[in-house]
């Protein structure tokens, strides 16, 4: 949450945010559409890289576009003291004191709202996968929430929950810190928590008995896996177990651990596994740049 935005928001609402969305990202006029393919460009006469539409922002307080990676928008902001602006792509709000890009839920709201909208007029089919409200839909899941529910319901803005440490299993303190800074990026946080990732690795090899492999200080368990046929025929994972070579399956593994209310320190061995042996270049006891790891994760 950034300061300065919530300053701006209760200053002048998200108006300008709503306009700038509707016109130049999800356009559903003909008029709208000609502006966008016409005006949506780096206003700085010198710029002459027109294909890094990925990287223009507008701005929130006055009608400018510019591209980011020659820091044309900062030039404005800076010029004309703005302090905002926005993605054009993502949608994503970029605030000049913090020299960077900040997350803000309301924005995402309106984002999604005139997504959604956008999807409806065209005709378009929802690519996305909204995050709704989730309630026990069988008594098995009711008996689990009511067996196993932390007194932790909900968090609050002053709450601990989800402070958890890592354990460094030997000079992996470079991925332990992205480890936290991801756990803690509420975008993620929602996704991974509202078990929205389907794994596409599945069908795998099943695992029969177990297998020990060394990875890091303590040995890499994979445990028999047992495959189940759904009803389209296809393989899926058993309750409560996870595609051992999807990194993605484990972030979701490493999310809930986090979030659990456990209180003792937790070994993401796995994950180490995984990157090890997917990044040779990472794989040892020896230092590692951090952002290293957190390219080698999103690649």
């Amino acid at each position: 949450m950034c300061d300065h935005f919530a300053f701006f928001k209760e200053e002048y609402g998200l108006k300008s945010v709503e306009i700038i969305l509707a016109t130049f990202v999800y356009p559903t006029k003909t008029k709208e559409c000609k502006r966008k393919s016409t005006d949506l460009k780096c206003f700085n006469q010198t710029c002459r890289d027109f294909t890094s539409v990925a990287m223009l922002l507008s701005c929130l307080q006055c009608v400018y576009f510019g591209c980011l990676s020659r820091s044309h928008i900062k030039d404005h902001l800076k010029s004309k003291k703005h302090c905002f602006a926005i993605d054009l792509q993502y949608c994503n709000v970029f605030c000049l004191y913090c020299d960077d890009f900040v997350y803000d839920r309301h924005v995402e709201n309106v984002n999604l709202r005139l997504y959604l909208d956008y999807c409806q007029t065209v005709s378009m089919e929802n690519t996305l996968h909204p995050i709704t409200e989730w309630s026990p839909s069988s008594v098995t899941e009711v008996e689990l929430l009511t067996n196993n529910c932390t007194q932790h319901s909900y968090m609050s803005d002053n709450s601990y929950f989800g402070l958890r440490g890592l354990i460094n299993m030997g000079n992996t303190c470079f991925m332990n810190c992205i480890l936290q800074a991801l756990t803690h990026t509420p975008i993620l946080r929602d996704f991974f928590l509202s078990d929205i990732h389907d794994c596409n690795l599945l069908p795998f090899r099943s695992m029969r008995g177990a297998e020990t492999s060394r990875a890091g200080a303590g040995q890499l368990m994979l445990s028999g896996v047992d495959e189940r046929q759904s009803n389209q025929g296809a393989l899926v994972l058993p309750f409560g177990q996870t595609n051992q070579n999807c990194l993605m399956c484990e972030f979701s593994h490493i999310f809930q651990e986090v979030y659990s209310g456990a209180k003792e320190p937790f070994v993401p061995y796995r994950l180490l596994h995984l990157i090890w042996t997917s990044s040779s270049h990472l794989a040892g006891y020896e230092q590692q740049d951090a952002h290293e790891f957190l390219i080698s994760a999103l690649g």
